[in-house]
């Protein structure tokens, strides 16, 4: 878990704890957390023989340092795979710098997340259903997907990866967007 915090990975522990947003590098759960003080449930639901997804959405603008009651956990309708499209367990969250950005409401290269959007961010998963020829469950996938336990997207913004040799967290990281801007700097400034 130690090494998940490095590379800027946040957990989505299925093993006994399904769909808790876990701080990689403690183990404990930090917005789930706050969400649970306010009688949320932990893990996905089943309401009569419908699965609930989990989503983190943005509460509140920071004001300073980001603290958990700028977030809110919810649970909404499990997302289906329409034609051309995935559906993605996701089982690591991205925490990158970026994301501070993308909560405030100055200037940007890219559009903010607004108020009662899913947080914005890239996740590592797998496919659980699959609507797109290039794409089967099972398959080990990075999207960006946001802060949810489930996500939808069309195949072509979805990348698939090869967790055999590497930890599928490392896709967030060393061997993802984050670890490739690094290598990419050091080439422009050597």
């Amino acid at each position: 878990r130690a090494q998940d915090a490095e590379r800027g990975a946040a957990r989505m522990d299925g093993r006994g704890e399904a769909g808790q947003l876990r701080d990689a590098g403690t183990g404990r759960a930090r917005i789930a957390r706050n969400a649970h003080r306010s009688g949320a449930p932990l893990t996905p639901s089943i309401t009569g023989t419908a699965m609930k997804n989990q989503q983190v959405l943005m509460q509140s603008r920071p004001q300073g340092w980001v603290t958990e009651d700028n977030f809110k956990l919810i649970e909404s309708d499990m997302p289906k795979a329409a034609a051309g499209q995935v559906l993605i367990k996701n089982h690591f969250l991205s925490l990158d710098p970026y994301m501070r950005g993308r909560m405030g409401t100055g200037k940007s290269y890219v559009k903010g997340v607004e108020n009662g959007e899913v947080m914005t961010g890239e996740a590592a998963g797998e496919v659980v259903e699959s609507q797109h020829p290039g794409f089967k469950a099972g398959d080990r996938v990075v999207a960006h997907t946001g802060w949810q336990l489930y996500g939808v997207l069309p195949g072509e913004s979805v990348r698939k990866v090869d967790a055999s040799k590497i930890p599928l967290s490392y896709f967030l990281g060393m061997v993802g967007m984050p670890g490739s801007r690094r290598v990419s700097a050091y080439f422009v400034a050597v």
